[in-house]
């Protein structure tokens, strides 16, 4: 960036946020100013080894990676519990965060799309994607994804396909 890049900006090697140091300093972030966290999150987006295959907004997935950061479960009593993602060491395991899982096994230019990034979204949320299995095609086949012409229809008509839930618009998590 300049020379007067705050700290939280300040790029680093993906290994270092996986460090006691990276987690210090991510919770030391104001949470009166939110894009602070936006921001450190951004430089974790852009450290990440398949970064430079996928194009579609790093900036998008750090806001995302931050809601998932806040987000809290309240069932019908009122009580509130934090999900398996909650946390930055959490936030950052792919093994218990799903959407990073799906982030960092893009291996092609995934088309811009703020719904269609939502749709994902939801869908790891819910754990209908069998990203080993019968939707590897979702980080797999740059074929699909080469042609931007009507492209959610057609992922929507093909993830209707092999999901065992309907997607509804008031499940789609709006986060972008």
């Amino acid at each position: 960036m300049g020379l007067f890049t705050p700290s939280y900006c300040k790029e680093h090697d993906f290994e270092w946020y996986y460090t006691p140091k990276a987690s210090k300093k991510y919770n030391s972030l104001s949470f009166l100013r939110d894009f602070e966290k936006i921001e450190f999150l951004y430089t974790f987006v852009k450290s990440l080894p398949n970064s430079k295959n996928f194009i579609f907004d790093r900036y998008n997935i750090a806001k995302v990676l931050f809601w998932l950061s806040n987000s809290e479960y309240i069932d019908k009593w009122g009580n509130k519990t934090n999900p398996e993602w909650s946390g930055y060491e959490n936030l950052i395991d792919r093994t218990k965060n799903p959407f990073l899982d799906l982030v960092m096994r893009l291996n092609h230019k995934l088309y811009e799309n703020k719904t269609l990034t939502n749709v994902l979204l939801t869908c790891t949320l819910f754990k209908c994607l069998d990203l080993d299995g019968e939707h590897r095609w979702i980080v797999d086949d740059p074929e699909f994804w080469n042609d931007e012409k009507d492209i959610f229809q057609r992922f929507m008509d093909r993830l209707q396909l092999n999901i065992d839930i309907e997607l509804t618009p008031d499940m789609i998590k709006n986060v972008l």
